[in-house]
């Protein structure tokens, strides 16, 4: 499979950022992202490319090195989870 977004390991990082700041504690690599809404309004928070764009990138992700970004998600849910126990 040749990835049209993610090729290397800095662009794993730069997408699981993407995801932990854009959706938050919510995030997980097993929803599709057509399925996140904002809870105030129900209003979809991708459109539908947009929504394809992204889950094309995470498929890439996964597929480049599952264990890596699946290890950056759960760090930074840790450290938040952890300054959250902090305030």
């Amino acid at each position: 499979m040749n990835n049209k977004y993610i090729k290397a390991k800095k662009d794993i990082l730069k997408f699981a950022d993407f995801c932990t700041t854009k959706i938050g504690l919510g995030f997980h690599w097993d929803t599709h992202f057509e399925d996140y809404i904002y809870n105030k309004n129900d209003k979809k928070m991708f459109s539908k490319k947009r929504s394809e764009i992204l889950n094309q990138k995470l498929d890439e992700c996964l597929n480049l090195n599952y264990d890596y970004f699946v290890e950056i998600i759960m760090n930074w849910s840790d450290r938040h989870n952890l300054e959250m126990k902090g305030k």
